[in-house]
């Protein structure tokens, strides 16, 4: 019976010590979330002036002929590759952020995509792969992450896109929605597109369009991916700490039932030495 208690109140003891560890992710996963929150908000403002501006000199630009136009711009000849950049975390305890994040990839991935992998747990899921040509170059780019890191990402991928066949650049991210939801999404980087409806900025520029275009356009892409950075960040923290939350309300569910367990083992361990005690005084 004594080797019982003290089984039960082991495994108390080691499910509490848990719940600290559970408890400290939580709170840092939830100062981080809003850390990150409040940046991301800043980033899109910016990230929508800069594209008013790019869609004004597209405007002042646009009766030129395709091989005049910057390359980020230009029309392409369709090869059916496309470059993807898929951000995932390198930590885990975050519920189903990674898996939802891969089957998505599955789903959308094809033949001849080549892919820049962000995030240790991605590295791990493309390795079981060996017909996928991946770039690791940027694989810890969100570890203690600064806004000044993307612009070497941006000039990366820049160079493969004028350099190489690809139709365009694409990006597979969790775009945060509220604390509980976060979506997977697929969003087209380069080529740089313009819908009919769009609105244009005042045409206060000078003459030489076509370099404040192309400075722009490197601009907005280290804007847009920030933006898919941050939201990625604050949807990972976001999990974990509802994951964390949850792993604290069940540990403190077995821990009640433990603890009646073992007032229950010791009432009896009591009764069973009183009992005992009593026989034995009998027998006196």
């Amino acid at each position: 019976m004594g080797q019982s208690l003290n089984n039960i109140k082991r495994r108390i003891n080691t499910i509490n010590s848990t719940r600290k560890i559970t408890s400290s992710m939580k709170l840092v996963s939830n100062v981080k979330c809003r850390r990150f929150m409040v940046e991301e908000y800043k980033q899109r403002e910016y990230s929508s002036l800069l594209r008013k501006i790019i869609l004004d000199c597209i405007k002042l630009k646009k009766d030129l002929p395709n091989d005049e136009l910057p390359p980020l711009i230009r029309e392409k000849k369709k090869t059916n590759k496309r470059l993807i950049i898929l951000v995932s975390s390198t930590l885990g305890l975050c519920g189903g952020y990674n898996s939802e994040l891969f089957k998505f990839f599955n789903d959308n991935y094809k033949r001849n995509d080549e892919i820049i992998i962000i995030g240790e747990k991605a590295r791990v899921e493309l390795s079981k792969h060996d017909n996928i040509k991946i770039y690791t170059d940027f694989l810890t780019i969100l570890d203690k992450y600064n806004i000044s890191k993307t612009k070497n990402l941006v000039n990366f991928i820049t160079s493969l896109y004028v350099e190489n066949d690809f139709d365009e650049v694409d990006i597979i991210y969790h775009k945060y929605i509220n604390s509980l939801v976060s979506k997977v999404l697929i969003e087209k980087l380069l080529p740089f597109s313009i819908d009919n409806n769009d609105a244009t900025y005042s045409p206060l520029h000078d003459q030489d369009i076509s370099s404040i275009l192309t400075y722009s356009i490197k601009e907005y892409l280290c804007s847009v991916l920030n933006d898919c950075f941050l939201s990625c960040l604050v949807s990972e923290h976001s999990a974990r700490r509802n994951a964390m939350d949850n792993a604290d309300k069940n540990a403190k569910e077995i821990v009640s039932k433990l603890q009646l367990e073992y007032n229950k083992e010791r009432q009896q361990s009591i009764t069973q030495e009183i009992t005992e005690v009593v026989a034995g005084s009998k027998n006196k």
